[in-house]
């Protein structure tokens, strides 16, 4: 290995012991805290994973799936909810088959849009949060059709999660 190569390795090495660090603003993060205590005191069911001390312009929930295979955002100022496939655009045509399925039985605003390289979501638009308004000028109307979305999009992931450990069994013979 020559010197060159093997500095650029461990500055890499140490730039991936480091922690990210994120650069908190003071109104993202009070406008965050209180939806995240709005969340709290209505939908308490729903597992969010983002912690207080971020900025929150995308907010993590737990869904049935391990956080390896896909995970569950709800990107505020972008007004979405979706559920990302890691590395799930291979089976881009069957998503977009399952939602032209929800797009004929009344879930009209789901999507399928490509996510980076090698992922692919299932998106549904709700309205927009956006901090610089200010907590007070968001309608509980906004807020309650953003959580009764998330609310579907987790009951959306544990039914596909079933519905893949079914296969799986009868596909293992079990």
């Amino acid at each position: 290995m020559t010197l060159i190569r093997y500095q650029e390795v461990m500055q890499a090495i140490s730039k991936a012991k480091k922690p990210t660090q994120v650069t908190l603003n003071e109104d993202a993060n009070s406008f965050f805290r209180k939806y995240r205590e709005y969340q709290r005191e209505h939908y308490p069911q729903l597992e969010m994973r983002t912690k207080e001390t971020s900025n929150g312009y995308w907010v993590d929930y737990k869904c049935r799936f391990p956080y390896q295979y896909a995970y569950l955002q709800h990107t505020l100022a972008k007004g979405k909810v979706e559920i990302t496939f890691n590395g799930g655009r291979e089976k881009a045509t069957l998503l977009e088959a399952i939602c032209d399925w929800f797009n004929r039985n009344g879930l009209t605003e789901i999507s399928a849009p490509a996510i980076g390289k090698e992922s692919v979501a299932l998106r549904i638009n709700v309205p927009k949060l956006e901090y610089q308004n200010g907590w007070e000028n968001v309608s509980k109307q906004d807020l309650d059709k953003c959580f009764t979305t998330i609310e579907k999009v987790v009951d959306l992931a544990r039914m596909l999660n079933d519905v893949h450990m079914f296969l799986s069994d009868e596909v293992n013979g079990e």
